[in-house]
């Protein structure tokens, strides 16, 4: 703005004016500034714009400060929404595990007296887990019909192996090239093993996952141990 215009605004402004007293003061400016310097009038008219420039700013930032920190309020209650949910869905998996866990060993010791006793052997929360079964093989029973759970991430392994040992490692039976079936709980590996290769151990069971062109993934890992009544 030159400073004949800010000359020009005063003077719009102070003929506006409709109380005596402020036309005075308005006169009493105007004087003032007239008597100025022109020095002293452009160093004026330079800090005034410097001031609104500055003022705008404050007010854009303060415009800008106040959206940022709505947007991280937002993301903030959606994380803690997120949190909640994988909570409850963490705690509802493990619920249906346990429940699942229950029946299936109150299955397997109703089972067992007759001359097939079924292992179903089930994930845990996470694989990393090392699930630990218990199975009563009584003197009639044999052979061990024995069903692994697969979960969804499994999908992507066409063929599955598994290999058992005792804890000391001896190798006791292998099983290669194995489909999944589907069944009412879900996809599994079966297979059968003979209940006279079970002796009254602990055994350790590994899951591998099979592909095309690659080595086989192990993909589980289960703790089986038998007793012999």
């Amino acid at each position: 703005m030159e400073l004949g215009q800010l000359f020009t605004v005063i003077k719009a402004v102070s003929r506006s004016a409709k109380r005596p007293a402020v036309r005075a003061a308005w006169a009493s400016v105007i004087g003032l500034i007239r008597g100025w310097s022109l020095r002293l009038r452009l160093a004026a008219a330079s800090a005034t714009v410097v001031c609104v420039v500055a003022l705008s700013w404050v007010i854009v930032a303060n415009v800008s400060m106040r959206s940022r920190i709505a947007r991280l309020e937002a993301e903030s209650r959606d994380l803690i929404q997120r949190e909640e949910r994988l909570r409850r869905e963490l705690g509802e998996e493990q619920g249906r595990s346990r429940s699942l866990g229950a029946e299936i060993q109150k299955q397997q010791s109703g089972a067992t007296t007759g001359l097939i006793a079924p292992l179903l052997l089930i994930p845990g929360v996470s694989r990393t887990e090392l699930v630990h079964d218990k199975l009563v093989l009584p003197v009639s029973v044999q052979l061990v019909h024995t069903e692994i759970q697969l979960e969804p991430r499994d999908d992507y392994y066409l063929r599955f192996r598994v290999e058992l040992r005792t804890r000391n490692g001896a190798g006791i039976l292998t099983r290669s090239d194995l489909v999944r079936r589907r069944t009412t709980a879900g996809a599994v590996v079966a297979f059968d093993v003979p209940a006279d290769a079970l002796t009254a151990d602990d055994y350790e069971l590994t899951l591998k996952g099979m592909t095309s062109g690659r080595p086989a993934d192990d993909i589980g890992s289960y703790s089986i141990s038998v007793q012999r009544p």
